[in-house]
């Protein structure tokens, strides 16, 4: 009785005991509202698009500002002019993404994954960068 209570208790909160182990699933995705969104006029401001796959996506001039990309899937996405001011990209995947030119000055980037990102005048939270020029 206790584990069939466990396990009703677990997909409320959004984990799972099986056998003896808990795991545990993330309680929150991006909303498909909001990318349907962003998809017909390139802007979405305080949208969430948490662990939404924006892979190699065409996000040039998109108006993005205070949204939610939270381990997004953003590799060789295009960014360029975006307006990304206080964007939430913690442990985003943005290894090949153009970041030429962006100001990310306010955006918080906790973990976010830069390998390989072209960074050419782009402003960070921890200064510029001119490494991709």
């Amino acid at each position: 009785m206790r584990d069939a209570l466990l396990v009703v208790i677990g997909f409320l909160t959004g984990g799972l005991l099986i056998g003896g182990l808990w795991f545990v699933t993330p309680a929150w995705a991006f909303s498909s509202k909001d990318l349907a969104k962003l998809e017909a006029t390139n802007e979405c401001p305080k949208c969430d698009l948490d662990l939404a796959n924006l892979r190699k996506g065409d996000l040039r001039n998109a108006k993005l500002d205070m949204a939610f990309m939270i381990g997004a899937k953003m590799r060789g996405a295009d960014l360029r002019g975006a307006t990304l001011t206080k964007t939430t990209f913690n442990k985003t995947l943005l290894r090949g993404a153009n970041l030429t030119g962006l100001d990310l000055s306010t955006a918080l980037m906790d973990k976010a994954k830069l390998t390989g990102a072209i960074l050419c005048k782009t402003k960070l939270p921890w200064g510029e960068d001119n490494s991709g020029c």
